[in-house]
This record gives structure tokens, C-alpha cells and sequence, in this order.
């Protein structure tokens, strides 16, 4: 049985360093590969141009803009009888793909890959909770997203350092977030010898739960203090939401990082669009700094803080899968709205010794509708799929014209609305703990806050 692990185009070019395949981090798809190698299978690159010389292929779908590259070239492989099959932290919502791929594998694969390979060199399939044939999905089947125990190999990543598997998900409860909810927490959480948490072997993330413990000067023990998240632009917004970061802890973390003396640049990571956010929200957070920084000396080579806005998208299988999200775009918006006349370009805030920018990174409107396709989206929508991912003119396309089509061919004001649990596209997946139970409890929080106004 010859098995191939696939590379797109976009992941092969040399040329193109930053996002070739031999740069990438893919903790998980390595975990999974070096399980098949230690139980026997062996394992080649396969692409585009040789699939069709393959029995199986894998592919790890990482996040929601994956999908469009590989079925970009799925539709053009050669026929062949090979067995597709596609995993990854990605894969939650299958329908608007069934058409396009085999099997998929909904959690942790490092075991089950090798139960399928067993039964595939019988002439078999293996039937599990956690894997989906897409000749036989049923939405009114129950589809689990699979846990495992740690890994407790040390695995080579394909940037060619050493990973190995210390904890997985994570201990607090933010009810926006499928690392928590799609992955049982085991073994706490990663930390260094500082005591902040490490997400990923040599991650440079610290939150504001661990630096709010420490003393500012333990806070670059082992490793700067460089990312951090916020998530929410006010303490109401954030306590709703279940990352109970208080507006104290915020303003300890900005004295603190203005404390550092060798740091000066750090990104802050903030969801926006939340169905409760007003304008005042925003305002909120910039009041913190301005409260923080009106303390502080002025010096020439101030902090700079930059601050990555991220659009809300309701993640399926979180408790808050079935809220809506505002069909807005923000990509320079927020430090439009927030910064005085005479701050330049996305700067929103320059005083004595803090500076605020926003990221030139933030998503545009037309991302996030993608996204909300493969959310939300169901099997009407797979022509789409097909017919968006193939289409050279709309990948470049500007920003705006993006949204003009997908608005003209989809009904995006029902993806971006609100959904009742059992009325979910993916309500046929669950995971660890009952977390439609948790859906409704955070469609009560929408209605309290919006029947006070927000």
C-alpha cells in the first residue's frame, strides 16, 4: 500500500519560503505521521502532479482557509483509485466538502490513522464515531471529535526542530475558542521556567493570566514577553465571553510591559465584531492605556503596542457556535474610529511612553465570508465551493469585489446570524463535554445583553 502525504502547489514552492511546507509548523499532522512510521507504514510527498500513483493521501487541514487551495487541486487530479483522506484541528464542518474527499477524521488521528490503514489492507473500512465516509454521512448521526492521550514521542517538524507533546488544550474556558473546547485539557497547561504558558514548543505567547501572577521583572525569564491576548475589547464584552481578564489586569499588563527595558514591541491579539460589541467597548480599551500611560515618564524610544483585531467567526463545536457576527469590515477601521486627528496612518494612540497601532494584518470582510462557508455553510453550497475555488478571477479580485460576489451568490446574512443549537449545520458534531448545553446558556447571555442594550 503506497501512502502519500499531500503538499499543495502553495506549500511546495521553494521560491516562496515564508509559507513552503519545509518551514511550516504542523505539530499534529507530525504526530500523526510519525505514529504511522513507528508502527511500520512508510510515507512519501505526493502532489497535484503524482496523486494518482498513491493507494492513500493525507492532507491536514489546519484552519477554515485551507480548504480552498486543496480542492482547487482536487478538482483537477487524475483519476486514480486512491482513498482521500483529510484531518486536522480544521476539520468540523464537512458538508460543503463531502463531494470532494473520502473520509474525514474529526480529532486526534495518531491512532485512528492506523486502524483505518489496517482495515484499508483488508479490503475494508474502519467504521469509528470519529471518522466521517462521505459516502455515508448522515446528519442525524452523531460524529465525535476524537481524544486522545499525549504523545510521548519526540517528533522532527517538518522546520526541522524537535516538538514534543507536553499538555493539550487548555485550562481556561473562553467560550470563542475550539482549542478549548475541541481538546480535552491534559497535563495542564505548558509553562517555562517562568511560569507563563507556552502553546507551542518554542511559542513566545504569554496571557495575561500568568503575567498578572508574576512580578514584572520575572516576566523575561527563559523568553521575552512578545504576544499576548486580550479578545475582547471591554471587561463586560470579556466576562461574557468567559475570559475573565479584568480592566486591572489589562493596566497591570501595560505598566508592566513598559517596565521592560530591553522589550519594546509586543502584538496584542483582540476578537472584535462580537454580537454585544458597541463603539464605547473599543473606547474602553484605549481608556486602559491612556489611564496607564498618563503615569508614566516620557522617553524618546517608546513601547509600541500593535494590536491584531481578528473578526469574530462562531466556531462550530464551541458554546458559542450559534451566535451572530457582524458582516463588517474592520481592516483600518478601529484605529480610524479610535485615534486623535494628528496620529499617523493606523497609529491610534501615541503618548508618553506607549504607542498603539493597528495590525495591517486584520482580516477583511471578504475572508471572514469565506470562513462563514466553511462554518456554516452545507451541502447547497458545494457547487460554490467549487466553482469559488477554481476561479482565478475571484482569488485576485480586490477585497471589495470579493464581497460583491459572495454576497450576489450566497445568503450571507443567514450565515452570519444567529442559530438555534439543534438548527446548527454542524449539529451533528460533538465533542468531550456537552457543549450544546453550553450553547444555550451563551444564547442567554446574548439576550441579556441585548436586552440591555448592547
Amino acid at each position: 500500500m503506497r501512502i502519500g502525504r499531500y503538499i499543495t502547489k502553495a506549500n511546495a514552492k521553494e521560491c516562496y519560503s515564508n509559507e513552503c511546507n519545509d518551514v511550516r509548523a504542523w505539530p499534529g499532522f507530525n504526530v500523526v505521521l510519525d505514529s504511522m512510521v513507528r508502527n511500520g507504514y512508510e510515507y512519501e510527498p505526493c502532489c497535484e502532479d503524482t496523486v494518482h500513483e498513491y493507494d492513500v493521501v493525507l492532507y491536514s487541514i489546519t484552519g477554515a482557509c485551507d480548504w480552498w487551495q486543496i480542492i482547487k487541486e482536487r478538482l483537477s487530479w487524475r483519476k486514480g483509485n486512491y482513498t482521500s483522506i483529510i484531518g486536522g484541528p480544521g476539520v468540523l464542518n464537512v458538508m460543503p466538502f463531502l463531494r470532494f474527499f473520502d473520509c474525514f477524521v474529526f480529532g486526534r488521528g495518531e491512532l485512528l490513522i492506523l486502524d483505518i490503514l489496517k482495515e484499508m489492507k483488508n479490503g475494508d473500512r474502519y467504521i469509528h464515531e470519529s471518522l466521517c465516509w462521505s459516502k455515508d454521512f448522515n446528519i442525524n448521526n452523531k460524529y465525535v471529535i476524537n481524544q486522545t492521550g499525549i504523545y510521548d514521542n519526540d517528533v522532527m517538524l517538518d522546520s526541522g526542530t524537535k516538538y514534543h507533546e507536553c499538555s493539550i488544550g487548555c485550562e481556561n474556558k473562553c467560550f470563542f475558542c475550539g482549542y478549548t473546547w475541541h481538546r480535552l485539557n491534559q497535563g495542564g497547561m505548558q509553562k517555562d521556567n517562568s511560569g507563563m504558558v507556552a502553546f507551542v514548543s518554542g511559542s513566545i505567547e504569554r496571557t495575561m493570566f500568568d503575567l498578572s501572577a508574576l512580578e514584572y521583572n520575572k516576566w523575561e525569564i527563559e523568553s521575552q514577553v512578545r504576544i499576548t491576548a486580550l479578545d475582547g475589547c471591554s471587561e463586560r464584552i470579556r466576562f461574557a465571553i468567559n475570559k475573565k481578564i479584568t480592566n486591572d489586569m489589562y493596566k497591570y499588563f501595560l505598566k508592566g510591559i513598559a517596565s521592560q527595558e530591553t522589550m519594546h514591541n509586543c502584538k496584542i491579539y483582540c476578537i472584535v465584531g462580537y454580537p454585544i460589541e458597541r463603539d464605547a467597548d473599543l473606547f474602553e480599551m484605549l481608556q486602559c492605556v491612556k489611564d496607564v500611560d498618563s503615569k508614566l515618564e516620557t522617553y524618546e524610544k517608546q513601547v509600541m503596542l500593535t494590536y491584531h483585531f481578528t473578526p469574530f467567526r462562531p466556531m462550530p463545536s464551541t458554546p458559542l457556535a450559534c451566535w451572530p457576527t457582524k458582516k463588517q469590515n474592520y481592516r483600518q477601521q478601529i484605529s480610524k474610529l479610535l485615534k486623535s486627528p494628528h496620529n499617523p496612518g493606523n497609529m491610534f494612540y501615541q503618548g508618553n511612553s506607549i504607542s498603539c497601532v493597528e495590525s495591517m494584518g486584520v482580516d477583511s470582510l471578504s475572508t471572514v465570508m469565506l470562513d462563514m462557508i466553511s462554518h456554516r455553510g452545507d451541502e447547497s453550497h458545494t457547487d460554490l465551493v467549487a466553482s469559488l475555488a477554481s476561479n482565478k478571477k475571484f482569488w485576485s479580485a480586490s477585497a471589495l469585489a470579493k464581497e460583491k460576489t459572495l454576497e450576489k451568490y450566497c445568503d450571507m446574512d443567514t450565515l452570519f446570524g444567529r442559530y438555534e443549537p439543534e438548527a446548527l449545520p454542524t449539529r451533528y458534531l460533538h465533542t468531550y463535554c456537552d457543549v450544546y448545553k453550553l450553547m444555550r446558556v451563551a444564547n442567554r447571555r446574548l439576550d441579556k445583553e441585548s436586552s440591555n442594550g448592547a
